[in-house]
């Protein structure tokens, strides 16, 4: 099992269409009372930053195009209406790269907010929000070796997973505690399907697949889970193994103990496979074979998908 690293955040954000020479802590300071912090008025992102395989002056953001659509998109259905465009914010999140260079070299993680400072005592649908987007070293999310998960049933529900909202996570942080105290990493999130029914979800922070008999199966956007970026590119992966796998479908919990293998992917975990379903061991197989060509992928080893990311080359 290796060790899960914290984040730590370099010294260069951008914020409201500049670029700051100070650390993301300093950099935003809210009152006490205001949209953000009173009504989680709050959308993200994270990105995964990744050295070339073969050059060590290109470091390499993967898919920045719809990590930041995804962050408009997710202002949009929240009533946020964005101080950057997207251009702006494209332009500005290769510069936190290039400015950040001697602490990313390495490797690392992106993060863009939106957020609300206005101090208004009413939760608000529509105004204006400010964008801050920071970086920093970042290693494993998830432990490898030994991943444990158990369920809960605190996640999403209808179509709450159409935006990346900070306050989606509140039942998530809820169901990882629970997790933490029953010593296992990570949960199946029981939510509900199309008709009622109680379905697989997600994890806190990663989309969710279960393998049966050779074929994926993943909760469907409509069941509320989150639109994953990475979660796109391993059904295309997958696909491009050779293997079924299957979207439009409710996932019903009755499936779970089918299962030969459950792997969880996400930006800041990649894909994780698991090892045990509370005390009982599963396989990893096919979860591992993706996750190899993911990380090939991300650091750019794979022309076939060279286009999911963005190369930015050290300043001169």
């Amino acid at each position: 099992m290796i060790a899960v690293k914290k984040f730590v955040a370099g010294n260069f954000v951008w914020r409201s269409g500049k670029l700051e020479e100070v650390g993301p802590k300093e950099a935003i300071r809210l009152p006490v009372l205001s949209q953000a912090l009173d009504y989680s008025r709050t959308a993200i992102s994270g990105i995964r930053i990744t050295p070339h395989f073969r050059d060590a002056e290109t470091l390499l953001i993967f898919c920045l195009e719809d990590h930041l659509q995804r962050l408009l998109d997710s202002c949009q259905k929240l009533g946020f209406e964005p101080s950057a465009t997207f251009s702006d914010l494209y332009s500005a999140a290769i510069e936190v790269v290039r400015h950040n260079w001697d602490l990313l070299k390495g490797g690392g993680y992106m993060r863009a907010v939106a957020y609300d400072p206005r101090s208004l005592v009413s939760p608000q649908t529509q105004g204006p929000v400010e964008i801050i987007i920071f970086a920093g070293q970042f290693g494993e999310y998830l432990p490898s070796g030994d991943l444990r998960l158990t369920f809960d049933d605190i996640l999403r529900t209808g179509n709450q997973g159409a935006a990346k909202a900070a306050a989606n996570y509140l039942g998530f942080a809820q169901a990882k505690r629970r997790a933490q105290i029953l010593k296992v990493n990570d949960v199946i999130g029981i939510t509900t399907g199309l008709l009622g029914r109680l379905v697989i979800g997600e994890g806190t922070t990663s989309n969710l697949f279960l393998v049966i008999d050779g074929k994926i199966l993943t909760a469907p956007l409509e069941a509320g889970v989150l639109a994953g970026v990475t979660r796109a590119r391993v059904i295309q992966i997958a696909r491009d193994l050779g293997y079924w796998v299957g979207e439009k479908e409710n996932v019903g919990v009755s499936l779970v103990p089918l299962a030969q293998e459950i792997f969880l992917s996400g930006t800041a975990s990649y894909v994780a496979s698991a090892t045990h379903l509370g005390v009982h061991p599963l396989e990893t197989t096919v979860g591992q074979k993706i996750n190899h060509v993911l990380r090939d992928a991300i650091a750019g080893k794979i022309l076939q998908y060279q286009d999911w990311n963005t190369p930015v080359e050290i300043a001169k």
